[in-house]
């Protein structure tokens, strides 16, 4: 992980580095796969669900069908909240949470 951190306060987020940008994509995929699977409410007019399952199967390696939204929302999820483990937390001054 080069150079890669999250900065927070309660207010805001800020993802810095590939890495970190990365888990955010991820996270965000995730929610909106949720969001699909839920109700079937795609984020924008531009996004369609085999566009988001072939991200979910590049972050994953792992093939999905349509039948598999909630499967594939659920790994990119554990895979968001395994990076963002990974990652140094800092406050807005730089200093370690």
């Amino acid at each position: 992980m080069e150079d890669s951190y999250v900065k927070t306060n309660n207010k805001s987020f800020v993802a810095v580095g590939p890495d970190a940008t990365a888990m955010y994509a991820a996270a965000t995929l995730a929610s909106a796969l949720k969001l699909y699977d839920k109700c079937g409410l795609l984020p924008s007019s531009r996004v369609t669900l085999r566009a988001m399952l072939d991200r979910a199967t590049q972050i994953t390696r792992k093939p999905y069908t349509k039948k598999q939204v909630k499967l594939a929302a659920d790994d990119v999820a554990l895979w968001a909240h395994t990076m963002s483990a990974a990652l140094p937390h800092l406050d807005m001054k730089g200093n370690p949470l």
